[in-house]
Order: structure tokens, then C-alpha cells, then sequence
């Protein structure tokens, strides 16, 4: 049997993770791999007015909104709560949805092109957030359909709460200069794709992806408007876990643990129930960093049944427990072992005290770390192996373990 939580490694699973400004003008569509902790995508098609959920298969999960636009062109929503929108100046109300294309309204009565546009003479700016049919998700990544003009320049702020976790800086035409998305995005009419490009916004550091829950796209120079497809497709390279990329803007989505939080893994086959609660991290007086996950249970080709919880690698101490009750063999229940990579250490005991009353005393964690060539503290101990009778006739074991760092268990 194994229980597992896995670094993330591979050039291919980190490549949405490490993408910063995207300057694709031209680029053609390429199928990378998703990091392994983006859970699915949120499409945004302003050409139809939908948007949408899929998973990483390509595969509708069945969350659906709908963008529309009154005789002023205000944009409204109906559906799930997918996405949320706010200008500035002016707020909620001052959202502007023109043919394809979203942008701040200069009055309530506005019409024509100035419902679509962002523009930087009026200091104005479009964000973008989460809504509250995804709570308990965060975005890891944008790859934005923006149409630009009036040689414009964009910024964007990626927000998590009330913090900024990045910012980006987008330029076209005249005002290009380092990074350039597409220098030919004109001042002239329209002109179809030629004044479109594909920006990606995501975070560098690999092992600690940026997680964002807004994102505030303001207009330094001329004017843009944010786009999914409405002109026609523009290029991705970026992953593509869903039909037509090339026709919209898509988030990435992953769910995310702070302090306190659990996630339950699926059942699946000798796996009955596995759930992980996230704790403080270690020496953090009651604070913790989030991070966003994937959980898969299964059985392996051998026949062992494992759980599995993917996160990013971390230096952060992130305590957690798991409880997971297996279907288990005949005989003595076997006890399991922590595995870096470099072989399985037996795992003992936890310290008495170190876990009571559904509580985590940090101050009895030992600390040895079982793989000084791992960054980070790494550390586990067995809390409680029982037999249960809960699924007779089926043989079943419950195992509660303390995790620290990132670690594989496995029997």
C-alpha cells in the first residue's frame, strides 16, 4: 500500500508555473502539461458570451455563466458565480460588454466603442476575480485574449485578498519596448486578430506558484480591452486542457489548504476514505502560506492501493495530518515508510502529546530531519493504526499520520 505526496518535477509540468510576461503574437498552439496541482480551467468566450468550467480532459464540468449586455451596453451575468467584474472609475456598474469584447463604460448611458475599451486618458482600469461558485479555489495562471490600440501599454496586478502577489506590464505599437506582446497593434481601426495578442500572467518561481484570486488590468497608455475569442483565435502556448483554447481567456484553477482546511480524497477501489487536514506550519505562531493541491486515490499496477496528495515543493514546515482507512490483508497490519527518493525509512511512533484533541503540539515535532538532502525539514510519524469493522466483510485499516514538509510514505 502507499501514501504519497510527490514533489512536482519535469519540465513539462512546470511550464504554465514559470510562463511570465507571454508575448504570442504569432506563436503556434502547442500541448504542454498541466502543473500537477491545476484541477481544471475556467474559459472565458466573449465572442459566445459563456463561460466555463472543464477539466483537465477537455470535459465540461458543468459550471456555466452567461455574459450579456443591455440596450447601454452594461454587462450583466447570470449562472453560476464564475467570474466577477469591476471598473474603475465607477465600479460594478460601469462594466462595459460590446461585440466581443469587455471594457469600462465612461457613463451609464454610454454607447458605442466606449463600452468596450479601457483607456489610460480616463485612468481607468477592469478587474477580473474569482466568484463565489469556486470558493476554495484560487487562479495559478491567465493566458488573456487582449485586443489593444492607440499604442497602448497595460498593467496588471494579480491580487490574493488584499495583497498584490505580482505584476505584469504588457506594451504594443510606439509604447513597445523590453517584453512587447505585439508591436504591430495599431491605432487604426479595427483589424481583426492583427490587434490581438495572447499575454500570459503567471508566476516564476517553481516552487512556490503564484496564487491569485483577482486580477486588476489597468491602462497606461492608449487603450485595450479584455477578449476570448470574439475576433477569431489567437495563438496559445501555454497548456490547452480543454476545445479551442485559441478562442478564449483562461484561468488555471486549483484548490487551495490554508490553516484548518481539509481536503477529502476520492474513494477508490481499496482506498475507502482519506482526508488531509492542513495545520500551521511549524514555528509559524499560528500562521500558514496556502497552497493548492491535487488529491488522486487508486491502485497501483501491483495491486497496492495508494493516496496520493500533489502539492508544489516547499522549504515552508507545512504540518498536516492524514487519515486514510485501506483495505488491508490478513495478518499484522503493516506499518509504513517514508521514502524521498532515496530509500524508505521506517516511520515510529509520534511523541505522546505531539497530537491530541484533534490538535498539533509543535513543540514535541523532533527535529531530525529523515533527509538532510531534501530542502526543508522532512518529517513523519504514525499517530494511530487501527483495525476497523466498519466495512466487514472487507479486511480494513485506518492510519492517521503527521506529515511535515513533502514527503512519500508508502508499507
Amino acid at each position: 500500500m502507499t501514501i504519497t505526496i510527490r514533489r512536482r518535477v519535469g519540465a513539462g509540468a512546470s511550464a504554465a508555473i514559470l510562463a511570465a510576461v507571454g508575448l504570442i503574437a504569432a506563436a503556434p498552439a502547442q500541448a504542454t502539461s498541466p502543473p500537477p496541482y491545476v484541477t481544471s480551467q475556467l474559459a472565458l468566450r466573449t465572442g459566445t458570451g459563456a463561460v466555463a468550467v472543464y477539466d483537465t480532459s477537455g470535459t465540461p464540468t458543468g459550471l456555466s455563466q452567461s455574459l450579456l449586455s443591455d440596450t447601454a451596453c452594461a454587462l450583466t451575468a447570470t449562472g453560476a458565480d464564475l467570474l466577477g467584474f469591476t471598473a474603475e472609475p465607477g465600479g460594478a456598474g460601469y462594466v462595459g460588454y460590446r461585440a466581443g469584447s469587455i471594457g469600462v463604460r465612461e457613463s451609464l448611458t454610454a454607447n458605442g466603442q466606449s463600452c468596450a475599451m479601457v483607456d489610460a486618458a480616463n485612468g481607468e482600469s477592469l478587474t477580473v476575480q474569482l466568484g463565489g461558485a469556486l470558493t476554495g479555489y484560487v487562479f495559478t495562471a491567465a493566458a488573456l485574449d487582449i485586443e489593444l490600440k492607440h499604442d497602448a501599454s497595460v498593467s496588471a496586478t494579480a491580487w490574493l485578498g488584499t495583497s498584490a502577489v505580482g505584476t505584469f506590464t504588457l506594451t504594443s505599437g510606439s509604447s513597445a519596448s523590453g517584453a512587447t506582446c505585439n508591436a504591430l497593434a495599431d491605432s487604426g481601426p479595427d483589424a481583426g486578430t492583427s490587434d490581438h495578442c495572447r499575454w500570459d500572467i503567471a508566476g516564476k518561481d517553481p516552487a512556490a506558484p503564484m496564487m491569485f484570486d483577482r486580477l486588476t488590468l489597468t491602462a497606461t497608455a492608449g487603450s485595450f480591452s479584455l477578449d476570448g475569442g470574439a475576433d477569431g483565435a489567437v495563438p496559445v502556448d501555454t497548456w490547452a486542457g480543454f476545445a479551442d483554447p485559441e478562442l478564449s481567456s483562461f484561468f488555471d484553477l486549483a484548490p487551495v489548504l490554508a490553516c484548518g482546511d481539509s481536503a477529502t480524497l476520492p474513494s477508490s477501489g481499496k482506498v475507502l476514505t482519506s482526508t488531509w487536514k492542513r495545520y500551521d506550519d511549524l514555528a509559524s505562531s499560528g500562521t500558514c502560506t496556502p497552497y493548492p493541491y491535487r488529491a488522486t486515490t487508486g491502485v497501483t499496477t501491483a495491486g497496492a492501493p495508494f493516496a496520493e496528495l500533489v502539492k508544489p515543493a516547499d522549504s515552508a514546515t507545512a504540518q498536516a495530518v492524514w487519515t486514510t482507512t485501506f483495505v488491508v490483508p490478513a495478518g499484522k497490519l503493516p506499518y509504513p515508510t517514508l521514502n524521498f527518493g532515496s530509500g524508505p525509512v521506517l516511520l515510529g511512533d509520534c511523541p505522546d502529546g505531539l497530537y491530541s484533541g484533534g490538535a498539533i503540539d509543535s513543540a514535541l515535532v523532533p527535529s531530525t530531519d529523515l533527509d538532510g538532502g531534501v530542502p526543508g525539514q522532512q518529517y513523519g510519524c504514525v499517530i494511530d493504526v487501527a483495525k476497523t469493522n466498519a466495512y466487514a466483510p472487507t479486511k480494513a485499516a485506518t492510519y492517521t499520520v503527521y506529515v511535515l514538509g513533502d514527503v512519500r510514505l508508502s508499507f
